[in-house]
């Protein structure tokens, strides 16, 4: 056993912290783990790291829900490499609608195909929105290889468009304001035979969340001219110690009692018969007396501890009698009682949970709950059984829900495991650059071109998404790399399409060489294997992509990234692990026809030993929704840095 303490956050290290992992080495950067704890309903209290640690230092929170109280000490049990916190605590605590294991056909047994007729507008669509409210539309979408599903109001905005028309099922959850009534569902650049696919739509009315029907709920106003009062308490703002890391706040209400009775402050801000949802912070003030929040006379929405640790509360409720929202003290024996409050939030949550589409499912018979645009032809296809692995099996949500309940633990672990357990080492790919080497060794400037899909344009690193802690994308953390170490200037474009396979390279050579880079990374592969092109079709792609960029750039040099593995539990994963492998090995064949300017980055090997997967795809190291916030396929930011320190280290720089 060991004790390890949630108090404070540490910086997210820099990729300059790491060791790079060419041989036994690996083990310095896989040994820090980011993790999602149990993506079945959320109430998981292990997480498998990568080794088996000799001693945990931090456990730490850089996002949101979890039941560690910070300042406390925990015990860790820790044995076969995974992490058992006590009964009683958790490292996530997610909103059960958000946490939804959805496969192909839980919704139903059907979905909605949607044939073009004619080459112009085509779609179905229900007249169901008003106005300025604002909606959350859900569910997946697929494309026929030609051309794409796309949600939108028509003549106002895209809401949603799928990037890729061979990925497969892909699921979307937007929110968004209409501008129109009707939302249709639709495809891109529609012709006559060319079909897209819907199914499990919901569509719910949540008007005005993230509007805080609080005013000063942050405590941050001098003194409290926005509340009332009841059974005058004495009313405080002091000095905010709650240290919380994604709500910051300077102070915090305090309210201690001067009578006996009940010692509140509140807003009228509520509306009758409609749902709410209240979140905030509360504690003892005294180690006694315990917080609450109330609709006077109607209901005790919650009740805190009489611990002086942060207590965070999360609540819906449905007002039908009070319009009051208050925060304080029930019935005080007397003077001196003292609770505390911060960060408080309310918003109204109309509707949420019910779908306005009907038919959404579209498990009946026919259409004729939609309307249609052009006549396309319409029909409702049986989805077929499917297999143990043969659906697809992710968070119903944006990546946002699952990064924001991610979790770091900091622990040391024996160095000789990474080797004893046949890790694989990373072969040297630093020949083939003698430019780069040459211009990065004298400090002159680098221009980098980036080529691939939605990994390498930094998809699902809270950075690109726009959330805490930003963290940062593999290319932006090889090129701080480049600029801290050696001093040197770096001039980048992105050149990167989500969805693209290793097709896309040669649509968007062109440009690339219009740019006149110095050096070209070629990441592509996860799209490949999911629409299953054989290794041949691969290599005749990046063969193809190699020809044009030298063709035009006679002195360019070229790194190629080998894909990571998708999630076997997805559909489109590649049906094998041997596609993957034999991706790598067309790419070696590739740098070995090509030595003098041609390198090689082996990502597939590190990622297929990190999930210890086998030959039919079964894992029983890391979890995907571990290193991958979408569960399938998008590194979140644990995982780019992994990517980035494979490049680092193949490379030889350290």
């Amino acid at each position: 056993m060991g004790n390890i303490t949630s108090k404070g956050r540490k910086p997210p290290r820099s990729v300059d912290a790491y060791t790079p992992f060419w041989e036994s080495d690996v083990k310095e950067m896989i040994g820090e783990s980011c993790f999602f704890v149990d993506q079945e309903d959320g109430n998981g209290k292990r997480a498998k790291l990568m080794f088996t640690p000799t001693e945990v230092n931090r456990v730490y929170q850089p996002y949101t829900g979890t039941t560690l109280a910070e300042g406390t000490d925990y015990e860790v049990d820790y044995t076969d490499g995974y992490l058992t916190l006590p009964a009683g605590t958790s490292l996530i605590d997610l909103d059960k609608e958000e946490l939804r294991v959805i496969k192909d056909a839980e919704n139903g047994d059907q979905y909605a195909r949607i044939t073009a007729t004619l080459g112009s507008q085509t779609d179905i669509y229900q007249t169901v929105l008003t106005v300025g409210k604002t909606y959350r539309i859900r569910g997946k979408g697929s494309g026929d290889s030609n051309i794409a599903p796309v949600v939108s109001e028509p003549g106002f905005k895209n809401i949603w468009s799928d990037q890729d028309s061979n990925a497969g099922w892909q699921y979307f959850d937007k929110t968004f304001t209409a501008q129109s009534t009707s939302l249709h569902f639709s495809m891109t650049s529609p012709a006559a035979g060319r079909n897209v696919r819907f199914d499990d739509l919901i569509l719910e009315d949540v008007t005005n969340p993230g509007t805080n029907l609080l005013v000063d709920g942050d405590m941050e106003a001098v003194g409290f001219t926005a509340w009332s009062s009841t059974g005058s308490p004495t009313l405080a703002k002091e000095t905010d110690d709650y240290n919380l890391d994604r709500l910051p706040s300077t102070n915090f209400a305090r309210i201690t009692s001067t009578l006996a009775g009940d010692s509140y402050i509140y807003e009228d801000v509520l509306t009758l018969g409609v749902e709410h949802r209240v979140i905030g912070y509360a504690r003892s003030g005294d180690g006694t007396t315990v917080p609450r929040v109330s609709l006077p006379g109607e209901v005790t929405l919650w009740s805190g501890t009489s611990s002086t640790n942060p207590q965070k509360f999360d609540v819906t409720f449905t007002p039908s009698v009070v319009t009051e929202l208050n925060f304080g003290i029930q019935s005080a024996a007397g003077a001196g009682e003292i609770v505390e409050f911060d960060l408080l939030y309310c918003e109204i949550s109309t509707n949420k949970g019910v779908n306005i589409l009907t038919d959404g499912f579209c498990d009946d018979s026919d259409f004729a709950d939609w309307s249609n645009t052009n006549s396309p032809t319409l029909a409702k296809i049986a989805i077929p059984a499917s297999g143990a692995t043969n659906h697809f099996a992710n968070i119903y949500s944006s990546d946002e829900v699952v990064l924001q309940n991610y979790v770091e633990v900091d622990y040391t672990h024996d160095g000789s495991q990474w080797a004893s357990r046949g890790g694989p080492t990373l072969a040297d790919g630093s020949s083939g650059l003698p430019n780069f080497f040459s211009k990065l060794y004298n400090q002159q400037t680098i221009k980098i071109a980036y080529m691939g899909d939605s990994i390498t344009t930094g998809a699902s690193a809270s950075g690109k998404i726009g959330i805490a802690p930003q963290g940062k994308n593999w290319t932006e953390h090889f090129e701080d790399k480049l600029t801290n170490q050696y001093n040197a200037t770096i001039l980048s474009q992105n050149f990167a399409l989500g969805g693209a396979g290793a097709d896309h390279g040669a649509t968007e050579a062109a440009n690339v060489i219009a740019y006149a880079p110095d050096v070209v990374f070629i990441a592509y592969g996860v799209n490949d294997a999911s629409a299953l092109r054989s290794k041949s079709v691969y290599k005749g792609y990046q063969e193809t992509n190699v020809s044009l960029l030298r063709a035009g750039l006679p002195n360019v040099e070229i790194i190629f990234v080998s894909p990571i593995v998708a999630n076997p539990e997805w559909a489109y994963w590649g049906a094998s692990i041997s596609r993957y492998t034999d991706y790598l090995a067309a790419l070696q064949e590739i740098k070995a026809a090509n030595q003098a300017f041609v390198s090689l980055v082996d990502q597939t090997s590190i990622w297929i030993e990190m999930f210890n997967l086998d030959s039919t795809g079964g894992y029983i190291g890391k979890n995907y929704i571990s290193v991958c916030s979408n569960n399938v396929n998008h590194p979140a930011d644990w995982g780019h840095k992994v990517l980035c320190q494979c490049i680092l280290s193949s490379l030889r720089i350290k």
